[in-house]
């Protein structure tokens, strides 16, 4: 959503510069990518050091809330509106980390005001502290004025989401009752708020009956569902209990993950606070097969992984807001085939079973008012229609290994066969290892580099070597969703190029620029005609031109 609005702000020319902030890395990642299908050059830092760095051949910048909020951000936009005359939009993704009374709400305030667009999006609008959200706008009883709201059931019903079913794990627990001054066996629907808080250690130990059971369940009913053809992927998330400090909470999850190890003999993903790396294993296990993810607050609120559709909680929640960002990494669907419901497995113990049945209700509400297809009366609909790329029916295509996409739509970027290698340049190309590698290659690798952030830090030789080692080519690691749309993407980038280009060196006069930069140099008369007649690669030349020419100016 981030991505496709900031892009619709550079084409119609009313920024330019879009400014994304997202409170993890995990969401910086998947809004960079997302930016990359439309042709947007992205990066992840506003500035480098204490310096303000022009910017010429980057439209939109993504990165962490907590580096986005800050006196130098404040400073850097002030200063480009100020010295170039800049128009900034802001997209603030889960905003209701921002209060008020925080300083990352009071910088995102003085942000927003030195910007011409805003936009702050939330699943969540609103906050246990019940302190006001930074940016937004209340009426006089206190409730969000929101521009544009998507319930949960008008996301079910829209079928945007998958509806929720919750598994309850019913069980009783041994305790000694101070007020009857003997031991008691309660089930756990029967427990009281005080009760609870006194045996959670008993409750929530790894090898207790609690635990074991909800692994259990969860295993069971995941491999019954990877059988079918549809989710041989399919996986499942487990949300263990937080510790008093990250590394107590890490330790936590490890005593998880053995249980799961012993209990299933499957070794599940592991994703800590204290981990280096923690990125890069969700984003391993987003594209892999691999059926449990063990995590305390890793896998949250904007965490992507779709194939994901099952939830263990392993802990006791109070806050309604996170019960709803937990259940949300679950009911993402994968397209109209998939009508499978999201499943929680969970012990019936208020609140938090109170808020899992109306999340169930809510799903059902949303169910009864879906409508069935106009064309075969039925829903889902089953209408079988002839593939627009294969020409068959059904569609024939070869789907990618990583996302089970068909392989013109996938969106997987990297390659696990890349590896860092030294090479060296010379006249004509460059060698690395015992291999030549001709420029053609080398420029191919720019733009490889160009359209997927992961390969910037590549050295090109390197990256051109492996596309020619291994028979490699720019459209698979395109992240565009077929080729034409990849064509289309290209000529908005080319008009956004030219407008820029216009500013700094005509004197905002796009004609002139047009005239002077494209029709002479490429023997065409106007956009229309690029847009019937010129391939993608055509378009490339364009817009690479148009980029040396930007560079250029800066200099």
């Amino acid at each position: 959503m981030a991505a496709m609005i900031a892009a619709e702000w550079l084409q119609q020319n009313i920024v330019d510069h879009v400014i994304i902030a997202a409170p993890w890395k995990p969401v910086v990642a998947s809004i960079e990518k997302s930016c990359s299908q439309f042709q947007m050059s992205v990066r992840r830092n506003l500035f480098y050091g204490s310096g303000f760095q022009h910017m010429p051949s980057w439209e939109a910048t993504v990165l962490t809330t907590k580096s986005a909020c800050s006196s130098k951000t404040i400073e850097a936009i002030q200063n480009w509106r100020r010295t170039e005359g800049w128009r900034f939009g802001l997209i603030i993704d889960e905003i209701h980390h921002n209060s008020t009374a925080g300083s990352w709400g009071s910088y995102a305030e003085i942000i927003a005001e030195q910007c011409e667009y805003l936009v702050a999006m939330s699943g969540t609008p609103f906050r246990t502290d019940k302190m006001p959200i930074a940016t937004i706008k209340y009426n006089a009883e206190r409730k969000i004025v929101s521009h544009f709201r998507l319930s949960y059931a008008e996301g079910v019903e829209e079928g945007y989401v998958r509806d929720v079913a919750v598994s309850w794990i019913r069980g009783s627990v041994n305790f000694f009752d101070k007020e009857e001054n003997k031991s008691v066996e309660k089930s756990y629907e029967e427990l009281t708020v005080k009760e609870v808080a006194e045996v959670q250690d008993q409750l929530l130990d790894a090898k207790g009956e609690l635990v074991s059971a909800t692994i259990l369940a969860v295993h069971e009913d995941l491999m019954k569902l990877r059988s079918t053809a549809e989710y041989q992927d399919a996986a499942a998330l487990f949300v263990c209990r937080p510790g008093a400090d990250s590394s107590e909470s890490d330790k936590r999850v490890y005593k998880i993950a053995k249980q799961i190890k012993l209990l299933t003999g499957v070794d599940p993903e592991v994703v800590t606070h204290q981990d280096q790396n923690a990125e890069g294993k969700i984003e391993a296990f987003r594209r892999g097969k691999s059926p449990y993810i063990v995590a305390v607050n890793m896998i949250s609120e904007g965490c992507d992984i779709p194939r994901l559709i099952k939830v263990g909680i392993l802990r006791l929640i109070d806050s309604s807001m996170l019960v709803r960002q937990i259940v949300g990494r679950v009911i993402r669907r994968r397209g109209d085939w998939d009508t499978h419901a999201a499943t929680v497995y969970a012990p019936r113990i208020s609140p938090m079973a109170d808020e899992l049945e109306e999340l169930y209700e809510e799903g059902r509400a949303g169910l009864e008012l879906r409508k069935p297809c106009p064309e075969c009366s039925r829903l889902p609909c089953v209408c079988v229609r002839v593939c627009p790329s294969c020409g068959e029916e059904p569609c024939t295509c070869p789907r990618c290994d990583f996302c089970g996409r068909k392989v013109w739509q996938c969106a997987c970027e990297s390659d696990p066969r890349f590896h860092y290698i030294d090479a060296e340049a010379e006249a004509d190309g460059g060698r690395f290892s015992s291999l030549d590698v001709e420029q053609p290659y080398i420029e191919k690798a720019k733009e490889v580099a160009f359209h997927n952030a992961q390969f910037r830090s590549l050295n090109p030789i390197l990256t051109g070597g492996l596309l020619k080692a291994a028979g490699l080519s720019l459209k698979e690691f395109s992240t565009s969703t077929s080729p034409e749309q990849d064509r289309r993407n290209l000529i908005k980038k080319a008009e956004r190029l030219c407008r820029r280009l216009a500013q700094l060196r005509y004197e905002n006069d796009e004609r002139i620029c047009f005239a002077k930069e494209v029709i002479v140099r490429f023997d065409v008369d106007n956009w229309t005609e690029i847009r019937k007649r010129f391939s993608g690669s055509s378009v490339q030349r364009i817009v690479t031109h148009l980029q040396h020419e930007i560079e250029k100016e800066w200099k």
